[in-house]
């Protein structure tokens, strides 16, 4: 951890997370930095799979703590608590922990890098179901073959088809 910290409050700091050396804080076990968290659900004869990795999970004796890193230049704590309570991407890591260890994690955070904020989130049963319904509904439109599209200027300008694609928000 202090490895991090002294590479987050360095002048010349990482701009990516693959740049940073991840050591342990003392009294947590952590996860790999690459720890894959698988997540399969049935229903009925289909299984659905979603794979991903989380950038951080520390264990001690009052559960995990799953971390997500950002770059974005979050500067209020009440936005970063805003963000990370919203953040289906950290509902999933919590649907994730849950089906690997069968209980929740203590907490999620979003880490801003840039700014040193750090958003905090007790997932709930609530953010699990709404995670599951995600998965669910992408689950059944891939199945289905539906892939409307659903611009919007952020979506569209990291997407590898905007240059073709007529819905794109893009051009101009």
């Amino acid at each position: 951890m202090a490895s991090l910290r002294n590479a987050i409050m360095t002048k010349d700091r990482p701009r990516r997370h693959g740049d940073m050396k991840r050591t342990p804080a003392k009294d947590v076990l952590p996860c790999s930095p690459s720890t894959r968290a698988p997540c399969c659900r049935s229903s009925g004869d289909v299984r659905t799979r979603v794979r991903g990795r989380f950038d951080r999970v520390d264990e001690d004796l009052l559960g995990a703590v799953v971390v997500d890193y950002k770059t974005s230049e979050i500067t209020k704590q009440k936005e970063a608590d805003r963000r990370v309570a919203a953040s289906l991407q950290l509902k999933m890591y919590a649907l994730a922990w849950r089906e690997m260890t069968g209980r929740l994690p203590q907490r999620v955070e979003l880490r801003f890098i840039e700014t040193n904020v750090v958003g905090r989130h007790e997932p709930t049963e609530a953010d699990v179901e709404q995670a599951l319904a995600a998965v669910e509904a992408a689950a059944d439109g891939i199945r289905a073959r539906r892939f409307e599209a659903t611009p919007s200027r952020n979506a569209c300008r990291y997407c590898a088809y905007s240059q073709i694609c007529p819905f794109t928000a893009t051009r101009e």
